[in-house]
């Protein structure tokens, strides 16, 4: 039988996310008062933030936390809001006739637009996906990347949305650093997946380490093996003019330290190192290619 915490989407944060430079710019303009946590399950987060807490939770797993439906019912009159708000896919709840209204896609997309429509400051620990959804962008002041297992029961990759109550221009964040919004202009159009192709992209990373590349044609090229419209591992491509192998991946290479691998999808397993595998994309690699 799936547990209750499964059903209602509920992971429980063991490590800390709020740190760093995008802790400090939010914590630092936020008013001093009681922090609401809506969703607050065993109460982890309470053990993170030195502050004066109020949580609730549908199913309260902590002596000071009440038990209420915050979907349905959210408390008012906080103006700061803390929270890890559950995770259900609507279409995971259809398939399993759940008996769940959920607005948007998933569940914690409600449950964050909840937590803006009655607070001023909100900070929620959301999926990694979020950020280029653009949904809630103008009260998004930073976005916090999380490049490391942040619960103990799922690898799932989140990051930290910090909220205020005004427009911004987001910053963005990994693991609390601040990162330089480098996203190259495109410098030729590829075509994926191509008979004809004379070129590999190796679009994710191994265990061992960052293996993102391109490969050129060579005795170790078996093209019925790279010519896969589902495969986003191995992709077979070809270049109107030559590439530079060699200055490509120092490209790459390069373009992930300066970014710390901010605009490349956390592949959902982790390294050796204790970061996420990430996976790069074809608009990405168009950007990074060059020529010979």
């Amino acid at each position: 039988m799936t547990s209750s915490k499964y059903r209602h989407g509920q992971y429980f944060t063991t490590v800390s996310p709020f740190k760093g430079e995008a802790w400090d710019l939010w914590n630092s303009q936020r008013p001093e008062t009681v922090v609401l946590e809506p969703f607050a399950g065993s109460g982890n987060l309470f053990e993170f933030v030195d502050t004066d807490w109020m949580g609730y939770d549908l199913e309260p797993q902590h002596p000071e936390v009440q038990q209420r439906n915050t979907l349905e019912s959210f408390p008012t009159g906080y103006s700061v809001c803390i929270t890890n708000p559950p995770y259900l896919a609507k279409n995971a709840a259809s398939r399993k006739k759940m008996n769940i209204s959920i607005k948007y896609e998933d569940m914690y997309l409600d449950a964050l637009e909840k937590c803006l429509d009655n607070c001023e400051w909100v900070a929620a620990i959301i999926p990694a996906t979020f950020y280029r959804s653009g949904m809630f962008a103008e009260r998004l002041m930073a976005w916090d990347k999380i490049d490391y297992q942040l619960f103990e029961d799922t690898d799932a990759p989140v990051g930290v949305a910090y909220f205020g109550p005004d427009t911004y221009s987001t910053r963005i964040f990994v693991n609390g650093t601040e990162v330089e919004a480098a996203l190259p202009d495109r410098v030729v159009k590829l075509t994926f997946n191509t008979a004809d192709g004379s070129y590999v992209m190796c679009g994710i990373d191994s265990t061992a380490g960052d293996s993102i590349e391109v490969r050129a044609e060579g005795t170790w090229f078996d093209r019925s093996k790279y010519l896969k419209h589902t495969s986003r591992n191995y992709v077979l491509f070809s270049s109107p003019s030559p590439i530079n192998i060699e200055k490509t991946n120092s490209n790459i290479q390069a373009w992930r330290d300066t970014t710390r691998d901010f605009y490349l999808t956390p592949f959902k397993s982790m390294q050796k190192t204790g970061k996420y595998r990430k996976r790069i994309s074809f608009d990405e690699i168009e950007r990074l290619v060059v020529l010979a």
